[in-house]
């Protein structure tokens, strides 16, 4: 070489003229090499110009691919570097038929038609010169398939809602092992579904806004809605349907049947009024109302409900049948129950608190309402339970109303159960805890944009046509009460609109006006029980200047009613405070009552609210800021007699946090609400230039102006009456959402002007609340009133938001709380139903009211044996389940277990079942094992709660029997050689007519041993020589409140720690309630952990 150079490590070989060599990897680098070479043979030479090109390695530098999705397009390019770039070609070896590559670009595409997985393959790249490869791996995840009855269609593709199948059946079909098939709220009238064994998850889901929660497969009598006979298993799921009206005539499975060794999973699902039916008068085994198990099936059934499923043999809910051995876990069999995060009102169920505010109570409070006539027994009372300070609230019609403070080491609960007990206490709660729900020349008024945003500061009074209404009405008049945090009332814009009590002289130490409060001049500070109303949270400030704000005053900002008065009454957090605010404030004039918080659920909070409501106030609550549906939960706005107000933003949209339900009534502006600040709080956002002013957000500040409007038009007419106020407001706002009435908006989006020109007039449904369960015949009353009136009419409707109504009753009169219908609800299902109240005008207007109400009349029944469950030669686990109301002809209205069955019943509560034998429970030559279970009000010929016959010999432990009843063993029966065995379980209370209150033994060859447990012995019958006692008890149990099904036991019981810890089964670590099963009751403790007797474990 005698110019240039060689690419770095190769080298001319002289000799032979061989360039060779490893060439360096950075050598493409300085590429191209140009060089000279000559050669010479000792004569002559020669020369030439050569030049090598130095390509860079090639290689597939992509290392992973993004997943890909069954029926969903999949594209990806594959990258290289290296080589000549402008060269490469690209092949594949390997790869699933579906899938090809660009041989030019590198591009992977296809649609995944496979079942899901892992695939593993080969691409590689060529550039004429040099080629690389590299083994990738694709997975493949399941397909989800989408189907909606309402805008689906089965020509679609079914890939996205956008393009929805229309039925289940077709995404069955479509649909392979590993896919998940989303299912949108609908009816969907299809039967015999058929997974034929493929792994599909079968999910519904809330879709459309509105209507339904979760699809409705509907049989509508035309056969079984699924069936299971290709070897499913538990990877086979239906998750959150409703499942109805499943009819099989002759055979079995009336709304699903596993056989042929198929055990998919069901969770989450109800099953109402499906049915086996016998129309040929032959034994066809018509089991199963509403599912059949057979040949070795063994499904996996969880968090369901079972309701008005029926059997004309064996199984009113499920039968288990030839070796099958199902779980049934948190599942619920009788009268359909309601959702545990909503209350039940009945009028004998006493109220209770659920949902999170439920645990929010004071450990020593007591609220007790003392029935008329019985006001002097308050010291009695206190003295009861020890009480160390009372305080009387109030005194009305309804009785005297008053607080107890117990001693800190008193047990609140024993305390509230021993004065329900009292013949005078109407009744007693726990003091609970809520939560806040949080042109005139006004500079902020006429101003936008003062904290960066693009609407008006106070875009509220202008979406309200504040303006327009300020023509007609403001306020003045009219106090309002605003029952909170308290208030600043020396605030520039509300310090000459805070109300003055005209019967009161400030500073005098004196009650002037008798009304039990001294020097009340502006209002109350109940919380600290004087005159001091000072706000230190300023929420109650806030909320106060929403609704009369000083207007016109060049000051801050404008309210709505600018012309009323405020009555500032500090009460929470506390409701026994808020419940006195409530009655001072009907009591001392307010008309209106704002209430801009929220907790569970008070009976003295109810009282006060109708109280108020009855002397002529209006009170308006907020729904709340969880997000989520507040009725039956979040009090009081869940109360019929109050306005429940939910929020929307400045487009009239439902603001993200606000709560809904059928309890709202209207809803207002609650998103970014300009609001005063109480002087030395850092309530709300910022407003940059106004330190006395603030932002803020929450139903809190949608409540205040519907407060107002309730002000403004009071203030127009005095004489209007709360429902009048109410219909007028509804009536006049701003439909939003779905057309009508919507669980979001209520009827709409206030308008103050709009409600100011509304027509005159009250509708009103009386005597039920939200969610009240109804059953039997029914007695609705109602109030119709309107100088136009033309006509009324009162309808019901399926679900909270009916598509259709059917006619109950009608009418041309006004009527005021008179009785408009008794309503017969036994012809209809169990379920959801909505009552409504229409009255229409001679002038065209129209106006209703409506409530939801809960309808449960039904059980599941059997015509031969087990009304719920009928298992044969199996071995089902039951856990966590509720049996109510279940009835079968024959054997176990709730369960029977027949020939070599061996279930399982864990936590399970039996309540108001009936058959002949076995009230709750039958056995035939089967071994039950029963723990931590709880048995009252069942009944039988013979057998209360269980019938033991023919060799049976169940094991019982750690159960409760009390107040069941049968001709013979009011609790236990046992007849032809059977021998159950109790430990630690208490019988007390049972009842039967000819023998045996307790425990019947019919035969010599049968027997009952009872270790360690508390049994009344003066209630055996029978051969009662084969009745065995070991270390057991024969006093009172002490049940906390047995009359009211409470079988818990009070502090005093002598079943605590009174069990045998090596009679319970290692694998129970917790009691009924789900506390720890196993702990020191003593007291004082002696430092020994023993079991109870019973179901529960007290809990000290």
């Amino acid at each position: 070489i005698v110019s240039g150079d060689l690419p770095p490590k190769l080298a001319l070989d002289t000799s032979t003229g061989v360039i060779s060599g490893d060439i360096a990897s950075d050598a493409s680098a300085s590429s191209p090499y140009n060089f000279t070479v000559e050669v010479t043979d000792g004569q002559q030479s020669v020369r030439a110009d050569l030049s090598i090109t130095v390509y860079e390695r090639l290689r597939v530098t992509t290392t992973s691919l993004p997943d890909a999705y069954k029926n969903t397009p999949y594209s990806y390019t594959v990258q290289a570097d290296g080589g000549d770039r402008s060269g490469y070609l690209w092949s594949i070896s390997g790869q699933p038929s579906w899938l090809s590559i660009d041989a030019t670009t590198g591009e992977l595409s296809g649609t995944p038609v496979d079942s899901a997985g892992t695939y593993t393959f080969t691409v590689t790249v060529d550039d004429g010169l040099q080629s690389a490869s590299r083994t990738l791996d694709l997975t493949v995840n399941p397909a989800t398939w989408y189907v909606d009855a309402v805008n689906g269609d089965d020509s679609h593709k079914g890939t996205s809602w956008g393009d929805a199948l229309a039925t289940i059946a077709k995404a069955v079909s479509v649909a392979t092992d590993g896919d998940t098939i989303l299912v949108a709220d609908a009816t969907y009238n299809e039967t015999n579904l058929n997974f034929n064994g493929k792994k599909i998850y079968l999910k519904g889901v809330d879709y459309h806004s509105g209507g339904l929660s979760r699809p409705v497969v509907d049989c509508q009598g035309n056969g079984r809605a699924f069936y299971f006979g290709s070897g499913e298993t538990e990877d086979c799921v239906v998750e959150n349907f409703v499942i109805r009206n499943g009819r099989v005539e002759n055979t079995y499975g009336g709304a699903i049947l596993c056989e042929n060794n198929s055990s998919p999973t069901i969770k989450n699902c109800v099953f109402e009024n499906n049915e086996a039916v016998d129309t040929n008068s032959s034994w066809d085994n018509e089991d199963g109302g509403a599912i059949c198990c057979k040949d070795f099936s063994s499904p996996r059934i969880i968090n369901c409900v079972f309701h008005g499923n029926s059997a004309s043999d064996d199984g009113g809910a499920i039968c288990c049948d030839s070796d099958t051995s199902p779980q049934i876990i948190d599942c619920s069999f009788g009268s359909r129950p309601l959702p545990t995060s909503v209350r039940v009102f009945t009028a004998t169920v006493s109220a209770k608190a659920v949902g999170e505010c439920a645990s929010r109570v004071a450990s020593n409070e007591i609220i007790v309402r003392l029935k008329p006539g019985f006001e002097g027994c308050l010291d009695r009372v206190a003295a009861v339970v020890g009480a160390v300070r009372r305080k009387r609230i109030h005194k009305d019609g309804r009785g005297l109303l008053a607080l107890l403070r117990l001693p800190a080491e008193a047990r609140l609960q024993n305390a509230i159960q021993a004065l329900k007990k009292l013949p005078f206490v109407k009744y007693a709660e726990p003091n609970r805890l809520v939560r806040l729900c949080f042109v005139p020349d006004d500079p902020l008024y006429n101003s936008s944009g003062t904290w960066g945003q693009s609407y008006q500061d106070q875009w509220g009074l202008y979406k309200l046509n504040a303006e327009a209404a300020w023509d007609t009405a403001n306020g003045s008049g009219v106090v309002v009460a605003v029952v909170d945090t308290g208030c600043d009332i020396n605030h520039p814009d509300l310090k000459d609109n805070i109300w003055t009590n005209p019967g009161e002289i400030a500073g005098n130490g004196i009650d002037d006006d008798g009304n039990g409060y001294v020097d009340d001049v502006h209002g109350w500070d109940f919380y600290d029980d004087d005159a001091t109303i000072e706000d230190t949270n300023g929420h109650g400030t806030a909320c106060a200047s929403v609704i009369c704000a000083v207007t016109n005053n060049a000051v801050g900002m404008a309210g709505l009613a600018y012309g009323a008065k405020i009555m500032p009454l500090r009460a929470l957090p506390w409701v026994s405070d808020i419940v006195e605010a409530i009655y001072y404030a009907a009591d001392n004039g307010a008309r209106v009552i704002s209430c801009s918080f929220g907790g569970g659920y008070s009976e003295a909070e109810q009282d006060a609210i109708e109280y108020a409501v009855q002397k002529g106030c209006i009170v308006v609550a907020s729904a709340g800021n969880d997000a989520d549906n507040g009725d039956g939960i979040h009090y009081p706005s869940s109360f019929r007699a109050t306005i429940c107000v939910s929020a929307t933003d400045v487009n009239d949209q439902r603001a993200s946090f606000s709560n809904w339900g059928t309890a709202v009534d209207v809803a207002a502006p609650g998103c970014d609400v300009l609001c005063a600040r109480a002087s030395g709080t850092a309530f709300g956002l910022d407003v940059p230039g106004y330190p006395d002013y603030c932002r803020a957000y929450g139903t809190s500040l949608s409540a205040p102006f519907v407060s107002a409007i309730a002000a403004l038009l009071l203030s127009k007419d005095p004489s209007l009456t709360p429902y009048e106020v109410r219909t007028m407001i509804r009536a006049s706002s701003t439909d939003l959402g779905s057309c009508g009435f919507d669980l979001y908006f209520g009827y709409g989006r206030v308008d103050a002007a709009a409600a100011l020109s509304q027509e005159r007039a009250a509708v009103w449904i009386h005597n039920l609340e939200t969610y009240f369960l109804v059953k039997g015949k029914v007695e609705v009353k109602g109030t119709v009133q309107s100088a136009n009136l033309s006509d009324w009419t009162l309808y019901v409707g399926e679900g909270e938001t009916p598509s259709s109504w059917q006619q109950l009753s009608s009418g041309s009169s006004e009527v005021n709380n008179e009785t408009l219908v008794e309503w017969d609800t036994t012809s209809f299902d169990d379920g959801f139903w909505t009552l409504k109240l229409v009255l229409e005008t001679t002038t065209g207007a129209v106006f209703e009211d409506r409530v939801t109400v809960y309808v449960g009349n039904k059980s599941n029944t059997a015509g031969g044996h087990g009304g719920a469950i009928y298992c044969a030669s199996g071995s089902l686990t039951m856990t966590d389940c509720a049996f109510s109301g279940n009835s079968a002809n024959w054997y176990g209205g709730a369960i029977c277990c027949w020939v070599n069955s061996s279930p399982t019943v864990t936590n399970c509560t039996f309540v108001g079942n009936n058959a002949n034998y076995g009230g709750a429970i039958y056995c035939w030559d089967s071994s039950m094992t029963l723990t931590n279970c709880a048995f009252r009000d069942n009944s039988a010929d013979s057998g209360g709660a269980i019938y033991c016959e023919d060799t049976s010999s169940s094991t019982v432990t750690n159960c409760t029997f009390s107040g069941n009843s049968a001709d013979y063993g009011g609790a236990i029966y046992c007849h032809y050689d059977s021998s159950p065995i109790l430990n630690n379980c208490i019988l007390w209370g049972n009842s039967a007519d000819s023998g045996g209150n307790e425990i019947y033994i019919e035969d010599s060859g049968s027997s009952c041993t009872l270790n360690y447990c508390c049994v009344d012995n003066t209630g055996y019958g029978g051969v009662t020589g084969n009745i065995t006692e070991n270390n057991c008890i024969h006093d009172d149990p002490q049940f906390v409140d047995a009359a009211n099904g409470d079988y818990h036991l009070q502090d005093t019981s002598p079943c605590i720690d009174a069990g045998d810890n090596s009679l319970v089964p290692a694998d129970v670590t917790t009691d009924l309630d789900g506390n720890q099963r196993i702990v020191d009751g003593d007291d004082p403790p002696d430092g020994v952990a023993t079991v109870d007797i019973g179901a529960y474990e007290y809990q000290p």
